[in-house]
């Protein structure tokens, strides 16, 4: 049968009396244990992460954007009427017939009088790109 030893007695069976080894107070002369107030810190952190997700979502929904409307330049300039082939980096203006079709032309806004719509340019992916001096008008 096992000797029992005193409630207030540290004792391991490896390691015998271990009181001097253990990370907190053993007699009742020891410290107090209080937990910390966290509050503050759960509370700051919580806003900056709150703060960091809001701003990541915002920049992914701009992100989200800029490719929607990218798709939707492009899916215009590849359905309208284009009589040649571009040549990539040189820079093209869309305009509107009376019937409502579109075409891509060399031709500049300032040299002749058909309705504008953008200027684009063919980049090496084969995307058109908005030029940022074009404004579009439909």
């Amino acid at each position: 049968m096992e000797e029992k030893k005193p409630d207030n007695i540290v004792w391991d069976k490896e390691k015998g009396y271990n009181a001097f080894m253990l990370p907190y107070g053993t007699s009742v002369s020891a410290p107090v244990i209080k937990k910390d107030d966290v509050s503050v810190f759960l509370s700051n952190s919580g806003n900056k992460l709150n703060h960091y997700l809001e701003q990541r979502f915002e920049e992914i929904r701009k992100q989200m954007e800029d490719l929607v409307d990218l798709y939707n330049l492009n899916e215009e300039i590849y359905k309208s009427e284009l009589r040649f082939e571009p040549v990539m980096g040189y820079t093209y203006h869309l305009y509107k017939r009376n019937d409502g079709s579109k075409f891509l032309s060399m031709v500049k806004p300032t040299e002749w009088n058909m309705p504008y719509i953008c200027s684009v340019t063919l980049n090496t992916d084969g995307q058109w790109v908005l030029q940022k001096d074009s404004s579009t008008k439909n």
